[in-house]
């Protein structure tokens, strides 16, 4: 049974697509991860051939885009913006580098074919006057896949990661929004927290998506704290990719001088906190490691060139390897 109160304790966003697509920017195979949540643009794309996620925005998180939801739309990233229109399935239109000198056309079009089909879930608690926390939950939700038995085992991983609660059937979702923020309003210590979730692989057959979290305590002057995970799952399956799945016996050491390696070159030797050995995200061109301490977490990417000594020979993320 669903309770206007558990309705009105659990606000929240009503319109908002997410979008899968492939296709080419000039001459060259880019992947694109998009999600459009009212008037608001952002996600991810790559490279095929790099396969590192670069993250991209509307430019603007408060103020509506013109004509935005209708077919313009206008996304920004370190490397350039790309202006386009959006007309059912493509998205086409014009990129033009940061310095604008250069100009290329892209062309994605949506394409689910070893993929998921996901839309968003995000609400709030902000109308709840009497909570003590003010929690903001925004995570995906996987509604279409060919294995009915591996999308549902696929829902319970993924809530379970991001909430700490099984995903439910869509009749059963207010409920479950009403639980997942009684959670966090329970946790008397923090102020305001943010739980997201961020799709960064959705292709072969693999699912990466990242659990962050965000906030400020009660105490100590409203103290940040930042935590993120990765978790990645098989499509067929709906089973989530272990180290044992990726990594050879006793990969530990070796492991541990490749990020070193990385670190000393990538980022200039300054990563601060212990290894979180068994949490890390598969992406396209390489894999995501983390560092903790007590206030963020700090990563790593290491591409697979530089991992293929510790990897099985039969480990899932050599479909991503060309």
């Amino acid at each position: 049974m669903l309770f206007p109160a558990q309705v009105a304790h659990a606000q929240e966003v009503s319109q908002y697509r997410y979008l899968h697509l492939s296709g080419t920017l000039g001459k060259v195979r880019v992947t694109m991860d998009l999600e459009l949540i009212g008037s608001q643009a952002s996600g991810r794309f790559y490279f095929d051939k790099m396969g590192q996620p670069v993250y991209v925005h509307d430019g603007d998180f408060e103020k509506e885009i013109p004509n935005f939801g209708k077919e313009n739309i206008v996304l920004i990233e370190q490397y350039g913006t790309w202006q386009g229109k959006l007309k059912r399935e493509k998205f086409s239109g014009t990129w033009t580098s940061a310095d604008g000198k250069k100009q290329l056309p892209f062309e994605l079009i949506e394409n689910y074919a070893q993929s998921v089909q996901m839309t968003s879930l995000i609400f709030n608690n902000l109308l709840n006057s009497s909570a003590l926390t003010r929690v903001k939950v925004h995570l995906q939700y996987p509604f279409s896949l060919k294995n009915g038995e591996a999308l549902n085992q696929l829902k319970n991983e993924i809530g379970k990661a991001v909430v700490g609660i099984s995903l439910p059937n869509m009749v059963l979702i207010n409920r479950f929004k009403f639980e997942a923020l009684d959670r966090f309003e329970k946790d008397r210590d923090i102020k305001e927290m943010t739980v997201e979730s961020s799709v960064f692989l959705n292709e072969s057959n693999l699912l990466t998506i990242s659990a962050y979290q965000s906030g400020t305590n009660q105490k100590g002057g409203g103290v940040g704290t930042i935590r993120s995970e990765y978790f990645t799952w098989d499509l067929l399956t709906g089973n989530q990719v272990t180290a044992k799945d990726i990594f050879i016996a006793d990969y530990d050491i070796q492991l541990e001088q490749i990020l070193q390696e990385v670190i000393k070159r990538d980022y200039d030797g300054k990563i601060f906190g212990a290894l979180v050995r068994d949490k890390f995200g598969i992406l396209k061109g390489g894999m995501m490691f983390f560092y903790d301490n007590q206030y963020v977490t700090n990563e790593i990417f290491v591409s697979y060139k530089e991992l293929q000594a510790i990897l099985k020979p039969n480990a899932p993320v050599f479909v991503l390897i060309k």
